[in-house]
């Protein structure tokens, strides 16, 4: 008796769980039609090397005294640089922004009276050929 309610139990666990299903057919594939092969053409050379994110120049930012002393070392994407957002963030919330036009390499921007004796935010961006621009420094001096 045993037996007979094991068995019948086995079987129908079987029939719930799908072993007793029957194969599908396979998948038949469809043509779709001819594909034509083409040679691909050289892409139109670019006016300006300039590219969003991937320039190259050294800029620094000290603290000497309570002055706030930037510089520009030049750097692989000198010949494209146009002007330098500066940007200090004071603790003591004050923001001073001067644009440096034209940067030579070599050039120092001394900010008077700007450092505090808490660490001051630095923020440099490059502006480069085309309107380009780039975060080139952030530190805290």
């Amino acid at each position: 008796m045993r037996w007979i309610f094991l068995l019948g139990l086995v079987a129908l666990l079987i029939l719930i769980t799908g072993c007793t299903q029957t194969s599908s057919s396979p998948a038949t594939p469809v043509p779709t039609g001819v594909v034509a092969l083409t040679t691909p053409t050289a892409l139109p050379a670019t006016s300006s090397p300039i590219i969003a994110g991937q320039m190259q120049i050294n800029v620094t930012a000290s603290q000497s005294g309570n002055d706030v002393v930037v510089g520009y070392n030049g750097g692989a994407s000198a010949a494209y640089l146009t002007a330098l957002n500066i940007t200090i963030y004071n603790n003591n919330g004050q923001v001073v922004r001067r644009t440096m036009e034209s940067p030579k390499p070599g050039d120092v921007y001394t900010f008077p009276y700007l450092g505090t004796p808490d660490p001051d935010n630095v923020d440099v961006i490059g502006v480069f050929t085309g309107d380009v621009e780039q975060t080139v420094l952030m530190i805290n001096v």
